[in-house]
């Protein structure tokens, strides 16, 4: 990140400098549904991407959606849900003369500046910001209490009846009447996890057959069921077989497993279809998992909560997946500790699940809980030394604390037990792209997106593996191909941006750099 800071810097002075107010707002990126108003008495309409939004107008966000802007002064703003700015003025170029002004109604905003404006000031219903940090975030509640964390940089945080200045790692509360005052921080980290290009994917937390592989492997040659076989191949990872399975016949059982299918493809419609099909299945735990993944890819997370919430007071529940599917879901939002929780809960009523376990350990090494988290991982290996989640988070963890040979093994082993999942593929290659193994890890990298296509990072991580082994033309294919996917993709703009840079392109390199954040 520092690295960053310091090209972005160099790469400003080939930027051409204006000296207004006079700059715009592009939407480099949105998720759901995103709004403007062109000015405050105006209706709201949709926003699209790329739109360039001017000084009068607003935007807002949803729920559940996200939105980010890049200003022309080269300052990045990521909105979460039910989040409403509008902009009153914005620089035209860094470090130009005048005011970015900006005024945050609701919601949660985080905010960054490799080059901060020489003069930033953010209202609230409740105080007046004036910035002269690089990185902070902003949160307003429903009563326009604002509750401002600086990450880096100086910040003075007032209204009428006083004002305070904060700098890195503070965080103050500001309310109606009321002069700022200091919090306690216990970790800014987690404050800004929603930031991050988290995706959910609940077919990565239920199992549809529940047996440990061995048992798996060995029942998927005893059985000629389709719906018994489809729910063995979806929990060896073999999922393009599965559905095969479970066209093939036209239970409830198999219409649920091909729902399952349909979801993890991205097809939430035909999705629902089947489940209606299933109708008569509506009382039993396998459709409530796949009607609550079918909600989470809808966006509705707050059904999805309370579905998966009833599953979990179930007395005769089969396996874990629920407190699982919730962790997934707080991941997403942001609340770190409680995606912890919901483990937590479930490993009140399974102490010994081993996916609890594993899940429990992957959350500690996103919280930099390393030593902890390899407790949970070899707790979870010993609950099921054929535990795939346990292995896999066992080679993270190793790779996070540059134990090599550690790393490798517990790869392989994931691999071997599991080959048809993508992400010990996608490890494994990351980790020999670590240390130079082109030919291995671009071998183990294309292999994870044989099996995903759509894998959060892979093609990002490709490229940057072919842009080390100078083979640019590759390395820009893959860029491309990620940002197709996901045009907020971190990896894939930061690769991007020092490939332009080699090539020659400042301007080009700059504009990626600054919207990878």
């Amino acid at each position: 990140m520092r690295y960053l800071a310091m090209l972005c810097l160099c790469l400003i002075g080939f930027a051409a400098r204006a000296e207004t107010v006079t700059g715009t707002a592009t939407l480099i990126d949105l998720q759901g549904k995103v709004e403007y108003r062109t000015t405050e008495a105006a209706a709201w309409q949709g926003a699209s991407p790329n739109q360039k939004l001017t000084p009068g107008q607003g935007i807002r966000t949803g729920k559940n959606a996200r939105a980010a802007l890049l200003l022309s002064d080269r300052t990045q703003i990521r909105m979460n849900e039910n989040t409403v700015i509008d902009i009153l003025s914005v620089g035209s170029a860094p470090r130009s003369t005048g005011q970015s002004k900006f005024r945050q109604m609701a919601g949660r905003a985080w905010v960054q500046s490799k080059t901060p404006p020489k003069s930033l000031e953010w209202q609230t219903p409740t105080a007046i910001a004036g910035i002269r940090g690089t990185d902070w975030e902003m949160a307003v509640a429903e009563d326009g209490k604002s509750t401002l964390s600086v990450f880096s940089g100086q910040i003075a945080f007032g209204n009428e009846q006083g004002q305070i200045n904060l700098v890195a790692d503070e965080q103050a509360v500001a309310e109606q009447g009321k002069a700022p005052v200091k919090l306690t921080v216990r970790n800014l980290k987690d404050r800004i996890q929603w930031v991050s290009a988290y995706r959910m994917a609940p077919w990565r937390f239920v199992a549809l057959d529940g047996d440990n592989l061995p048992g798996l492997r060995q029942r998927l040659g005893e059985t000629n069921d389709p719906a018994a076989r489809g729910r063995i191949l979806a929990d060896l990872g073999r999922w393009n077989e599965a559905e095969q399975a479970f066209a093939a016949v036209g239970s409830d059982a198999a219409a649920i497993g091909l729902a399952w299918c349909k979801l993890r493809q991205g097809d939430g419609k035909a999705a629902a279809d089947l489940l209606a099909r299933a109708e008569a299945a509506k009382s039993t735990e396998a459709w409530g998992y796949a009607d609550a993944a079918r909600l989470i890819q809808n966006g509705d997370l707050d059904a999805a909560r309370d579905r998966l919430s009833a599953i979990a007071t179930r007395s005769d529940l089969g396996q874990t997946s629920a407190w699982l599917m919730l962790s997934d879901i707080a991941t997403y939002e942001g609340r770190s500790d409680n995606a912890l929780a919901e483990v937590q809960a479930g490993l009140q009523r399974f102490p010994d699940d081993a996916r609890l376990l594993a899940r429990k350990a992957q959350l500690l090494l996103m919280n930099d809980q390393p030593a902890e988290a390899m407790t949970a991982a070899d707790a979870a290996i010993a609950a099921d030394l054929t535990s795939f989640d346990g292995w896999l988070a066992r080679a993270e963890i190793a790779r996070r604390e540059g134990e090599a040979p550690t790393t490798l093994s517990a790869y392989d082993l994931a691999i071997a037990m599991k080959p048809d999942d993508d992400r010990a593929w996608f490890g494994r290659g990351s980790a020999l792209a670590e240390r130079e193994y082109v030919e291995q890890a671009r071998a183990d990298l294309n292999q994870a997106l044989a099996l995903d296509p759509n894998g959060l990072g892979y093609q990002g991580e490709l490229g940057t593996l072919e842009s080390n082994a100078a083979e640019w033309p590759a390395a820009e294919a893959a860029y491309r191909a990620a940002l197709v996917a996901n045009p907020a993709d971190y990896v894939a703009l930061t690769g991007l941006g020092v490939l332009e840079l080699k090539r020659g392109h400042p301007d080009a390199a700059l504009e990626n750099l600054l919207k990878a954040g």
